[in-house]
């Protein structure tokens, strides 16, 4: 973040200086005399006046008068030069009188200056004239009055302002949404840790708007050729026709992300595109149960574009989104341990079985042969095809059928061990007319599952599997946090870059290999910050020093299996202490680098038991010296030129206040 401010810094003087407008009116001064002995003097003066004139920015003066938009004759009388300045394509009279002749140069310029200040005056008629030139709808004025804007929009001033507003809405609403993340839950870090994670947001913001920047950078430099080059208006160009190529630029980001998303599911993900809905189906059901279990309130607009799969990567990763759902691509080791494999067995690639649970279902049975009936050469074949016929039940199905179809559906009784169904017996079974019996008998078939409900009334019992692991959520709300913040389909681009440059030359690779370096010992540190932040945020704190735990170690020890919030501390505090007497490495002793080991110690901040910092190597930091000094050098050149020039400054200000002075007592006189 010194970096970037520090180079930013040395713009500023350049970014000070404006750039100049080279829109002008052009006058022609004609300064005549019919006595041929004082010609020379009219000449003169004109040549005076026009040095004088074309000071101003607004002013340009041509010898020829068909070209120019006002003409200034003057005619040389005895002592004075009587003039005026008249329009020419209307002919009006701008302004009229007489410069007198051996007068003070400064007299002079000061008549000068009354005869053209209706001209170069602040909305004078040479900006009104260059404002009609630009205006491309005479009907302004009277479209941007407020009764006007209330209406339904029916001239076209209106119709642009409302497309070019709305425009702009929608981009600065998608910029804004992909730059600025989500710090839901700020209030549950302390205040020793605000202000690490608030400089990480702060600094990761700032790339994020960089990229922004280059991303729509194509559309800016349109609009400067439109502009400079083609002669296009500007107001159009910037109010318009920026947004809406703004907007189809996104369109198509988002239209090529996911093609690069199809094809990188090709190379990470592990299963075929059919069973994805399998793994998905429990993962998410896992993801789900510790959400309800630590009330975690994440929207569930979020957790529904995302699709869980296993990969073939060894780390967790996460790409898609825009068009299509964003994937987060789990190593199958990880879901192994924590959730083993998948409760359903995924079926040949031949066998056709319904996905829909609510499809008809139709049992063909085979029949037995006829004995008169002989048998045909392709028996075997029918008798496949038939076996083949009785669909299987989905599981949804079987949740609302247990019986098979052929009862009344018993949803009251899925619980974690499966369906738990009253067997009939010879004694009389409970007969009640009230749901306070119903409710007492619902609780005693569901006794096992008291342990993880919630402890508020009225809300839906877990029927997640009690046996599963509980580092993977950890992990997975991390990446949950990447779609939330909408980084995914920058993962996309990114990951295709990566295959893109493994299929290139060693040069190229190298080279890569080199600035992802250089980003990763200067910058990974707040990415990661705020990647863990988001879970300690969402109370998964003790999920993910597992899962770090179990990267760095791999012992399976310190993994919990449904634990309480009591034995996650546990855990926790046991996986710290183990942590202690690990020694850190030399790529760990860089202060700005994210390792394993990092991540862990900067995680247990979070804690009561925080760990102190390792010895890191302080690195002399010769970029932001360098950027420094240069920014000095610049500000004291600044300085000191503006120190320079205020004498002169103050020298001209007396001489002009001085003649100012004189000209007036001379005029009362």
């Amino acid at each position: 973040m010194k970096t970037l401010c520090a180079a930013l810094l040395c713009l500023l003087p350049w970014l000070g200086y404006a750039s100049e407008n080279n829109e002008f009116q052009e006058v022609s001064v004609n300064f005549t005399s019919n006595d041929q002995a004082q010609h020379w003097i009219a000449k003169s003066y004109e040549r005076a006046t026009e040095k004088f004139i074309s000071g101003f920015k607004k002013i340009q003066t041509v010898d020829n008068s068909d070209k120019a938009d006002y003409l200034w004759a003057g005619q040389l009388k005895s002592k004075e030069i009587e003039y005026q300045i008249v329009e020419r394509a209307t002919g009006a009279l701008i302004s009229e009188g007489s410069l007198r002749v051996g007068e003070k140069t400064s007299s002079i310029q000061l008549e000068v200056l009354d005869a053209v200040r209706p001209l170069v005056r602040n909305g004078g008629l040479v900006d009104q004239m260059i404002s009609r030139r630009n205006q491309v709808f005479h009907d302004i004025p009277l479209n941007l009055a407020q009764q006007h804007l209330l209406r339904i929009p029916k001239s076209t001033m209106s119709a642009i302002s409302l497309v070019g507003g709305i425009s702009w809405g929608i981009v600065l609403l998608i910029l804004f949404s992909m730059i600025f993340g989500t710090l839901h839950g700020l209030e549950r870090i302390w205040h020793w840790n605000l202000a690490q994670y608030t400089l990480s947001f702060i600094e990761l913001t700032a790339i994020k708007t960089i990229f922004a920047v280059i991303t729509i950078s194509p559309v800016i430099i349109a609009a400067l050729i439109l502009i400079q080059k083609l002669n296009f208006n500007a107001f159009l160009v910037g109010y318009v026709l920026v947004p809406i190529l703004t907007l189809f630029l996104f369109a198509l980001i988002v239209t090529f992300g996911a093609i690069l998303t199809r094809w990188l599911d090709i190379y990470y993900i592990d299963v075929k595109l059919k069973h994805v809905s399998i793994w998905d189906r429990q993962i998410k059901r896992y993801f789900y149960g510790h959400l309800r279990r630590l009330g975690v309130n994440i929207p569930h607009s979020v957790i529904e574009k995302v699709i869980f799969v296993p990969g073939k990567t060894k780390h967790i990763g996460v790409y898609g989104g825009g068009l299509v759902r964003s994937r987060i691509v789990i190593p199958r080791s990880y879901i192994e341990l924590a959730l083993g494999e998948p409760e359903e067995t995924p079926y040949d690639s031949l066998e056709q079985t319904p996905d829909n649970a609510n499809e008809p279902l139709a049992r063909i049975l085979p029949k037995k042969w006829d004995s008169s009936i002989q048998p045909k050469l392709n028996e075997k074949n029918i008798e496949k095809a038939l076996s083949k016929s009785i669909f299987p039940l989905t599981v949804r199905q079987q949740f609302s059928e247990p019986t098979g179809g052929s009862g009344i559906p018993m949803e009251h009784s899925a619980g974690v061990w499966g369906h738990i169904r009253p067997n009939p017996e010879k004694t009389v079974g409970l007969i009640s007319d009230n749901l306070q019996d119903l409710k007492i008998v619902r609780e005693l078939l569901q006794e096992h599952q008291v342990h993880f409900a919630k402890l508020q009334f009225d809300e839906e019992y877990d029927d997640s599997d009690p046996n599963t692991y509980d580092f993977l959520f950890g992990a997975i709300l991390r990446e949950v946090g990447k779609v939330h913040r909408k980084e995914s389909l920058f993962f996309t681009f990114f990951l295709a870059m990566e295959k893109c440059i493994q299929k290139t030359n060693e040069f190229i690779i190298n080279y890569y290999k080199k600035l992802k370096d250089l980003y990763t010992s200067n910058l990974s540190k707040h990415y990661s910050i705020i990647d863990d932040g988001y879970v300690v945020l969402h109370h998964g704190r003790h999920h993910l020093a597992q899962f770090l735990y179990l990267q760095l170690s791999y012992d399976q020890s310190l993994l919990s299996l449904r634990a309480s919030h009591q034995n996650l501390f546990l855990f926790s505090s046991k996986i710290f202490s183990k942590f202690k007497s690990i020694e850190p490495e030399s790529i760990d002793l860089r202060k700005n680098r994210s390792t394993l080991k990092n991540r862990l110690l900067w995680l247990s901040r979070y804690f009561s038991f925080a760990l102190p910092d390792y010895p890191y190597i302080k690195r002399k930091p010769i970029i932001s010296i360098g950027l420094g000094v240069a920014a000095l050098i610049t500000v004291i050149l600044e300085i000191y030129t503006s120190y320079s020039y205020s004498q002169v400054y103050l020298d001209k200000k007396i001489a002009f206040t001085k003649e100012l002075n004189m000209y007036h007592q001379q005029k009362e006189k």
